[in-house]
């Protein structure tokens, strides 16, 4: 399956603010003209870039979400059994869980999202403590990772957001033979929606773009990709929805 820009939703990851030496603006590809009154004006075409990440953050540790915890501790948990040399974070909003990065260990990151705003507080906030760090604003399903393949891939609830076959195959090209991709997917659940809801109403605007991946759906698309499934486990976060953390080589 090929991407295309008109019908592929970007990955919350599109420009570098820090490093990548092609500089592509954050209205580049993801706008679009449209008249408003007596002008024309940008409207951003990806709701991920309309949330501000302080939004973001507070919505997912409200009680009726509860997930940072949750994602920080699968996070680390794929770092201590993996031990990555270089590490690619999908989505990587505003760096949850880069605490538990051991600089000694993993000497090249590459924290990636959509939303520049998101990438370049990611990298305020750990440059200090992680010389390796870089910070990417990119769209992996219309660009090209720019640098050399890694060890280890994590995209935690960020495949809901995504076409699937057009990204898991560029997920592997990020791989050294015998990397580790490891992804969280949330589960479906009878009695609550998918976009919980929260004083931060911002984060409605994901609700159209949101579609929940099940893990043999990842498998079989992951397995087209050279990317065979070495482990599955079941987290639940305190609020009480379920998640999937799916761990494949390459």
């Amino acid at each position: 399956m090929q991407c295309h820009l008109d019908d592929a939703w970007p990955l919350r990851g599109a420009r570098s603010g820090h490093f990548s030496s092609k500089i592509i603006f954050p209205w580049s590809r993801r706008y679009i003209l449209q008249p408003s009154l007596n002008e024309r004006s940008l409207v951003p075409t990806n709701p991920w870039l309309t949330i501000a990440l302080a939004d973001y953050e507070g919505h997912m540790e409200s009680p009726e979400v509860d997930q940072s915890a949750l994602l920080s501790e699968l996070f680390g948990a794929t770092l201590t059994r993996h031990r990555p040399r270089s590490l690619v974070v999908l989505g990587c909003a505003g760096g949850n869980g880069f605490d538990q990065i051991d600089p000694a260990v993993t000497e090249r990151i590459f924290a990636i999202d959509i939303n520049p705003a998101y990438t370049a507080e990611t990298f305020k906030r750990y440059q200090s403590r992680l010389p390796g760090l870089r910070a990417l604003t990119l769209d992996v399903q219309t660009e090209a990772f720019p640098a050399s393949p890694v060890d280890l891939v994590h995209a935690g609830l960020i495949l809901e957001y995504v076409d699937v076959p057009c990204v898991i195959p560029k997920i592997a090209s990020m791989l050294v033979r015998g990397g580790t991709f490891h992804a969280v997917l949330q589960l479906p659940s009878n009695s609550m929606p998918s976009v919980s809801t929260t004083r931060f109403t911002s984060l409605q605007r994901l609700t159209p773009l949101m579609r929940l991946v099940s893990p043999d759906e990842l498998t079989t698309v992951a397995l087209e990709a050279n990317l065979v499934l070495r482990n599955q486990e079941f987290a639940q976060s305190r609020a009480g929805k379920m998640f999937a953390a799916l761990t494949f080589e390459r």
